[in-house]
């Protein structure tokens, strides 16, 4: 078959014995990107040829005579070519064009020429006498697809109905021996729903119980309660004043209003308490005398001060500058800026947060205890320092003959009371052990020990006590003093000679103030 595809298109459809319309169909549709109608009127034509072809070949089976069934059309052609075959059977004229016809060409011809044929409108015939032959009449063009089709869904349906008899019957033959019904539950078919969902909603029915249950206590605490204050309108509209977005702003308003109230008060219980109110315009003018006098003097006192400061920042600008060059002193003179300059990348900001950052770890730095190093040197001293103590206070447990501590020797020796306290848990497990020790199993025992002990007990434990050297005419120097340096030498502490000072000054600030105090109650007239 030859399809017009389209624009100009056209592609072969070839169709073989035993191949599927349907198939053939769809895999030229999926080739071509064409639709399912276009498939399904692919489809049909195909069914419509091959029916077509078969029913040509119905026709023609009689005309063959006495050829067996079974002999294909081409070996008996090939009968015909032989010398044996001497039948020759009576074909008329329209059975031998349409065996021409047929084999003619390839069989995909003849139905590209069949499906041309049949979507051709059809022509009107003239109307033929009823004297002709039967076989001449023109075959009736149905569809035979459809026919199929509906055959087909027959077949399917009644093979459906047929199934579900067997079914039922199975099933049937099944429960002949059961009796047992079993009773299931509302709550077993509410789960057979999907898990989610019956989740959720046993998430919303716990809710509302939970709801329910707390709307129930509620009522139940409302009923026991029988009193029902009244509020009045002050206490509701100051609730709503607390409640209110702006309360900020009415409580500094109200502090306002409570500071006016309370210095008119005040000023009402001083008038009340005072009085008398003195007439001072008698002394107005020598009040306004007093005041531009001492202003004036002030302003003299100000005026000094700066004049003294301006001088002081002159002597000290000429100290930082060369005297010969007359260039500051600490700012060097700088031709041009540096050719290449480092260029932070980033924005200021980040540049700064990263300088407060290694600001910080700088100073964590120095807050946090640095490590000590001892030296070769330091280490052999110390451990020389450990032996001789140790050596001391073995000595003091006293060793017997052989060299060795034990648990008598220990309860007969003398130790003092705070290295005893130190050293007691070794001591308590020699005595516990009732063991012998010789000096370098106790050395290591101390060692163990000093591990455990604080830096304060690890001091005191380590304490070496020297022999006290008798002293020398150099340490029993005593210095002689002349008698005129003893008499000019002040026979008072230095704190007691400080504290007369300060009596005299206090002495003098308070004769000041009463000189003060006295010129103005002699000013002041009434």
């Amino acid at each position: 078959m030859t399809i017009d595809i389209g624009n100009g298109q056209t592609d072969e459809l070839l169709v073989h014995e035993e191949d599927e319309p349907e198939a053939i169909a769809r895999f030229f549709c999926i080739r071509h990107n064409l639709g399912p109608k276009v498939k399904e009127a692919i489809q049909k034509q195909i069914e419509y040829n091959i029916d077509r072809i078969l029913n040509d070949e119905s026709c023609l089976e009689p005309s063959w005579g006495n050829i067996s069934p079974v002999e294909s059309p081409k070996e008996v052609k090939r009968s015909k070519e032989s010398s044996q075959f001497t039948y020759q059977p009576n074909i008329n004229q329209r059975s031998k064009q349409m065996a021409q016809g047929r084999f003619a060409g390839s069989v995909h011809e003849r139905l590209h020429n069949l499906s041309k044929k049949s979507e051709s409108p059809p022509k009107r015939t003239p109307a033929r006498p009823k004297g002709r032959s039967s076989s001449m009449h023109e075959v009736s063009e149905t569809n035979y697809g459809t026919k199929l089709y509906y055959k087909g869904l027959k077949m399917q349906e009644k093979k459906d109905t047929l199934i579900q008899v067997e079914r039922q019957k199975k099933y049937e033959s099944e429960l002949n021996g059961i009796s047992f019904k079993p009773k299931i539950n509302s709550k077993r078919l509410e789960r057979s729903q999907v898990p989610e969902s019956y989740l959720i909603q046993k998430g919303k029915e716990k809710l509302e119980h939970i709801e329910k249950l707390k709307g129930l206590k509620l009522a139940e605490e409302k009923e026991k309660c029988t009193f029902r204050p009244q509020i009045d309108k002050r206490s509701s509209m100051l609730a709503e004043r607390k409640a209110s977005p702006d309360r900020h702003l009415q409580l500094y308003r109200e502090a306002q209003e409570r500071q006016v109230k309370l210095e008119k008060k005040s000023s009402e219980i001083l008038g009340e308490m005072y009085p008398f109110k003195p007439n001072t315009k008698l002394t107005q003018k020598q009040n306004e005398h007093i005041y531009k006098t001492f202003s004036e003097r002030r302003k003299k006192l100000s005026q000094s001060r700066r004049t003294l400061e301006d001088y002081i920042e002159q002597s000290r600008s000429k100290d930082r500058q060369d005297p010969k060059t007359g260039q500051d002193l600490f700012k060097p003179k700088v031709g041009r800026a540096p050719k290449e300059r480092k260029v932070q990348p980033g924005s200021i900001g980040e540049h700064l947060y990263s300088l407060g950052k290694r600001s910080a770890s700088q100073t964590s730095i120095k807050d946090s205890p640095q490590p000590t190093y001892t030296t070769k040197h330091s280490d052999s001293i110390l451990r020389k320092l450990k032996q001789d103590r140790f050596n001391e206070i073995f000595t003091m447990l006293g060793p017997d003959s052989t060299g060795n501590i034990s648990k008598e020797t220990v309860e007969s020796c003398q130790i003092p009371h705070t290295l005893k306290a130190i050293i007691q848990p070794l001591l308590e497990e020699l005595v516990e052990l009732d063991e012998k020790l010789n000096f370098e199993e106790f050395c290591n025992s101390m060692e163990s020990l000093m591990a455990t002990l604080t830096p304060g007990e690890k001091s005191v434990l380590l304490m070496i006590k020297k022999d006290k050297k008798p002293g020398t005419k150099e340490n029993l120097f005593k210095p002689s003093l002349i008698s005129k340096s003893a008499k000019e030498s002040p026979s008072k502490s230095l704190y007691e000679r400080y504290l007369e000072k300060k009596q005299e000054k206090e002495a003098k600030v308070q004769e000041e103030k009463k000189s003060l105090t006295r010129e103005r109650n002699g000013a002041v007239h009434f």
